[in-house]
């Protein structure tokens, strides 16, 4: 086995960050795969700090699981055992500042910030995480199809405290939905059939009102189904949820 100087192995620990095969970077560096595996698990054990938090169920985990539920995703790299939890975001950047306060405060785990840059000037931002534990975390709450998540996602049961589901739609709204026209238009959308309905049994129990409409598209696109909360519950969806979406526009107490 050659020994590699300390560059040498940042660089081998950088690479698998970036989420690169052991093959790309035997390619880039010139070392075999096994040097390669054999020094990224030295240095894994030496730095691996396991994320601290407990399962109690408040606002705070409602939110951080409804912003997971509506614009996250997972994957695991079986080659060298990572497991990836993302969040995905347009050009929010104010927004995605938020959402990492949010998971690092929570998970005692720092999450990276990617942003790119797309052919088209479309800039969008990523936050993620590479740990085993807390990818299996969001599994105590929701259930989802690995192999596609829009439309298979939803909450494991509804027998939950009331402010984790408050937090939840939240996080949804924030992720999924919309807030617009001075707050006075707000709503959701999802493939997920069973999400939808789901939503729509907690704005009942909110005393929020709502309508649902389904969407049908041509295929492969799925059939998306569309929450809009009436206008004389949109007071009280502010005052409630009080969604980030909101601030900017000064709507309700939530922008107070």
């Amino acid at each position: 086995m050659p020994r590699l100087s300390k560059n040498q192995k940042k660089l081998i620990l950088l690479f698998l960050k970036m989420g690169f095969s052991l093959k790309r970077i035997s390619s880039f560096l010139g070392f075999g795969k096994t040097t390669i595996y054999y020094y990224y698990r030295k240095i894994k054990s030496r730095k691996y700090k396991e994320p601290i938090y407990r399962i109690n169920y408040s606002r705070r985990e409602g939110e951080i699981v409804g912003i997971f539920t509506g614009d996250g995703s997972q994957y695991y790299y079986k080659n060298y055992g990572h497991y990836h939890t993302n969040v995905h975001f347009g050009d929010v950047l104010a927004y995605v500042e938020h959402v990492k306060s949010l998971y690092e405060g929570y998970f005692n785990k720092k999450w990276r910030i990617w942003r790119q840059v797309k052919d088209e000037g479309f800039i969008s931002y990523r936050l993620r995480v590479i740990d085993k534990k807390i990818y299996f975390h969001f599994f105590n709450y929701i259930i989802y199809d690995p192999r596609s998540k829009s439309d298979t996602v939803r909450l494991r049961t509804l027998k939950l405290p009331r402010s984790f589901k408050i937090g939840f739609i939240k996080g949804l709204i924030d992720t999924d939905g919309w807030v617009a026209k001075n707050g006075k238009e707000i709503g959701f959308c999802t493939t997920s059939e069973r999400l939808a309905k789901q939503v729509m049994i907690l704005f009942k129990e909110f005393n929020i009102e709502s309508k649902l409409r389904l969407e049908h598209r041509p295929k492969p696109r799925k059939t998306m189904f569309i929450i809009r909360v009436s206008r004389k519950s949109v007071d009280n969806f502010l005052n409630l949820i009080k969604p980030y979406k909101a601030l900017k526009l000064g709507a309700g107490n939530s922008a107070r």
